[in-house]
């Protein structure tokens, strides 16, 4: 995968880019840098121009100087792994938990504090906005999501006109790290239903 950079008004962004065809976007969860999706980039790439994107301050993205709004973007690993990976994944993945681990002590303080508190609590209800999306949309709910709780994941999917629901054993909030190949099967198929 080949390093570019974007400049936006949160700092420079970095993107990976691989393969060719039509492109697939892929961004992260909070305090992720693009490589939680390192198993759908190689799935993918053979079909598809595969984007992994590091948000502002993860990564190799520029760091966060102060706290941003929804409309400007579209050192505690334990509690960071008890939100994002569930009992299942902690139990019986210990390469994901490393990843995870890893992934998170990358992430500058500042940026990571800052990136927190502009998604978090200042998080408004986007159902309206989500209400006029018109293409076609495919929400993965993990049944042992801490941070998005399957009931509210559903809610998000209800809001959004003949979205496809589905939610995953074994798996939280990281689910394209902690089951790639099934996440990889609901994408196939996803992909297949709208062509």
């Amino acid at each position: 995968m080949e390093d570019r950079y974007v400049d936006t008004v949160l700092g420079r962004i970095r993107l990976r880019v691989g393969g060719s065809g039509p492109a697939m976007l892929f961004w992260p969860s909070l305090l992720m840098d693009g490589m939680l999706w390192a198993g759908q980039a190689d799935h993918f790439a053979d079909r598809f121009q595969v984007v992994l994107v590091d948000p502002p301050g993860h990564g190799a993205s520029s760091p966060l100087t102060k706290p941003f709004t929804f409309d400007q973007c579209g050192p505690l690993v334990k509690p960071v792994i008890d939100a994002f990976l569930g009992p299942t994944t902690r139990r019986t993945k210990p390469d994901v938990v490393a990843s995870v681990n890893d992934s998170v002590r990358r992430v500058a303080i500042d940026s990571g504090r800052h990136a927190v508190l502009s998604v978090v609590p200042h998080r408004p209800d986007q159902r309206e906005l989500f209400g006029r999306i018109r293409t076609p949309v495919l929400v993965v709910a993990g049944i042992e999501d801490a941070t998005f709780p399957v009931a509210e994941t559903r809610v998000m999917a209800e809001a959004i006109p003949g979205a496809r629901f589905v939610v995953l054993e074994g798996a939280a909030h990281l689910a394209a790290l902690e089951c790639p190949a099934e996440v990889n099967a609901l994408i196939d198929a996803f992909l297949l239903a709208q062509s």
